[in-house]
């Protein structure tokens, strides 16, 4: 089994998807999508 799989960022999943950045952004944050490795849904603070 593949120990490190390839993920895709939040644009790259975006035009794959056929959605603009910002909605797959929403989403994420709402956790309808879950973005791990390192992606990151938003900046820490």
């Amino acid at each position: 089994m593949n120990e490190n799989p390839i993920l895709m960022t939040q644009a790259q999943y975006a035009r794959h998807r056929g959605k603009s950045p910002q909605y797959i952004g929403k989403l994420a944050k709402a956790g309808v999508l879950v973005m791990r490795g390192r992606a990151r849904c938003s900046p820490r603070s």
